[in-house]
C-alpha cells in the first residue's frame, strides 16, 4: 500500500463497506491504494470448509470494480465528477483524479492536509 494513499472509494464509503459488510461481516482489506491515478482495492479471498469461494470472489470483484471505476471519475479533492489528469510539473508528476475547478488547485502528492471538501465560493 502506498505511504499517502488519498484516494476515494468513489461511492460513498460507508456504502461500499455495507456492501462488502453484507456479503461477509468478517471481510478484510488485503490491499487500499492508487495507481495510474484510481483507487486500487483488494478484499481477501474468503475459504467455506476449506474451499475457495468463488461466489464471494465474484461479488467482491463486482463492488471493488465498480468503486475503483466511479473513483476514477470522481474528484479527489472535493467529490463533484472528475477524471484522471496529469499533475505536478518537471519530475514531480503524477496521475490523480480531479474536475474542472480542481485541477488547477496547487497540490502536492505527499500533502496529508488534503484539500477543502467544497470549491470556495465562487465571487
Amino acid at each position: 500500500m502506498g505511504r499517502h494513499c488519498r484516494a476515494r472509494l468513489g461511492r460513498h464509503p460507508r456504502r461500499t463497506h455495507q456492501d462488502l459488510l453484507a456479503l461477509d461481516p468478517h471481510y478484510r482489506i488485503e490491499s487500499f491504494s492508487t495507481k495510474l491515478g484510481g483507487l486500487r482495492l483488494q478484499v481477501a479471498d474468503r475459504f467455506r470448509e476449506g474451499e475457495f469461494d468463488g461466489e464471494f470472489a465474484d461479488r467482491v470483484a463486482a463492488l471493488t470494480d465498480a468503486a475503483e471505476s466511479f473513483s476514477e471519475q470522481t474528484c479527489e479533492l472535493c467529490g463533484a465528477p472528475g477524471r484522471i489528469r496529469f499533475r505536478g510539473e518537471g519530475p514531480q508528476i503524477w496521475m490523480q483524479s480531479s474536475c474542472e475547478q480542481c485541477r488547477t488547485r496547487p497540490t502536492h502528492p505527499d500533502r496529508h492536509d488534503v484539500h477543502q471538501s467544497r470549491h470556495p465560493a465562487s465571487p
